[in-house]
């Protein structure tokens, strides 16, 4: 499935699928969105959720995604590191669809 063929996904469902990850990384039933990003797991637990959150989105998207850097590391909640990827993946998204509305189009010189 290709990005024209898939809308984005809103804010709000996007953190919730955030934070089932986390649950699944985690075994906690409720993942407080207030709470510190670095009181989740250890530094290899929140590594591996990015990964899987990644993974999920290339896979849904069929595009690749770049987070910021360091939000392994980062020191805020875990609603801000949800709203950071979300907001890098929506710029990334408007991207990919304009250009692949554009490498869909019909050449337009070789109608000259």
């Amino acid at each position: 499935m290709g990005v024209l063929d898939k809308r984005q996904p809103p804010f709000v469902k996007f953190r919730e699928s955030f934070l089932e990850t986390i649950r699944e990384f985690t075994g906690q039933d409720i993942v407080n969105p207030y709470a510190s990003w670095q009181e989740i797991g250890d530094e290899k637990t929140r590594e591996n959720i990015l990964k899987k959150v990644k993974s999920n989105l290339e896979s849904e998207y069929g595009f690749k995604v770049v987070f910021p850097d360091n939000l392994v590391k980062f020191n805020g909640a875990v609603e801000s590191v949800a709203n950071q990827i979300h907001h890098s993946f929506s710029t990334m998204y408007i991207v990919e669809r304009i250009n692949a509305k554009i490498l869909g189009e019909d050449n337009i010189s070789s109608k000259l």
